[in-house]
């Protein structure tokens, strides 16, 4: 069965785009594997204008632009997540609990899913859509340089 973590915008995208290496949380998890990333229904405002204020600030108005329309209420993506740990060198850790992400990958086309609190299963009805969406997006990266209509040539990062 696969497994579900609703996050909300812009961290969800920032999440499966690589950039963010971290996802906070307030309890501790066991769970370690791969994990779909769903863009939640609710965007962290105060976080997407911070994040994008120093994107344009940065001079990227690209990784700007495309986190402003970030989706919301769908599978963006799928990580691993490696370890639940109490501190980490990165600079996304606040704690207290910090899920460690690795591996991204990328959904071009988001599966639309009402979300959940905490890591749940996926229903099953979806998953012959994320199947096909991890297919196509291994296939993209595989034969190319990873680029797609949605993420921005010059990363959000």
């Amino acid at each position: 069965m696969m497994k579900v973590l609703s996050v909300q915008q812009p961290w969800a995208e920032l999440i499966v785009v690589g950039y963010k290496d971290v996802e906070n949380r307030v309890r501790r998890s066991h769970y370690r594997g791969r994990l779909l990333i769903h863009a939640s229904g609710k965007i962290d405002k105060w976080g997407m204008e911070d994040i994008l204020a120093a994107l344009r600030e940065g001079g990227n108005e690209e990784a700007a632009a495309f986190l402003a329309v970030a989706p919301t209420g769908c599978i963006v993506g799928q990580v691993e997540m490696v370890d639940c740990v109490t501190e980490h060198p990165s600079d996304w850790f606040d704690g207290p609990f910090g899920y460690v992400l690795a591996n991204p990958l990328y959904f071009e086309t988001p599966i639309p899913m009402k979300g959940k609190l905490g890591i749940y299963d996926l229903p099953v009805e979806l998953e012959s859509a994320v199947v096909a969406a991890i297919r196509l997006a291994n296939e993209r990266r595989a034969t190319s340089d990873g680029g797609d209509s949605r993420r921005p040539t010059t990363g959000a990062r």
